[in-house]
């Protein structure tokens, strides 16, 4: 589970299970912990890979299209993953939280395919890898931020037997 835990977690955990919280400010994500649990690692491994074969099959089909079509999946897939770990993890009525990763993952998963180029080098005029990695950087360093700004999400209590 890619869960992100913050101070909020434990105050909110506290007010009604102190083993818990105590158990739970254990585990406290720093700024690159939270950073990393945005991105989709999933269909990071299955955009790198399909990108990589589609490359030996250029001369056949246009690589436009090979990328855009491989885009439109991985930006599909990077949705149904963000909101299915959440729904997992957040409780049912809390819609808000179960919005705020996927977007949030969504957005990073098309800056991260901007910064590799394709499908985007081809259609921007003027594109430079450049531009995205200053997007990646940039928002690299304010999503956890944006994160502990929004509302906190909701979690689902845990039907582990505490010690």
């Amino acid at each position: 589970m890619r869960a992100i835990i913050t101070e909020k977690d434990v105050e909110t955990v506290g007010k009604t299970n102190q083993a818990k919280a105590d158990e739970l400010k254990k585990k406290i994500d720093d700024y690159a912990s939270q950073l990393a649990k945005f991105i989709p690692a999933e269909v990071v491994s299955f955009y790198t890979a399909i990108s990589v074969s589609a490359q030996s099959v250029m001369t056949e089909i246009p690589y436009q299209s090979i990328t855009g079509i491989l885009f439109a999946m991985g930006l599909i897939a990077t949705i149904v993953f963000s909101y299915a770990n959440n729904k997992k993890e957040l409780k049912r009525d809390d819609i808000p939280g179960q919005i705020i990763k996927p977007v949030l993952t969504t957005i990073a998963f098309i800056i991260w395919a901007f910064t590799l180029g394709a499908p985007f080098k081809d259609a921007i005029p003027g594109y430079h890898p450049f531009y995205g990695t200053l997007l990646m950087t940039f928002y690299t360093l304010i999503t956890p931020k944006i994160y502990e700004i929004l509302p906190q999400p909701q979690r689902k209590p845990s039907t582990a037997p505490s010690n």
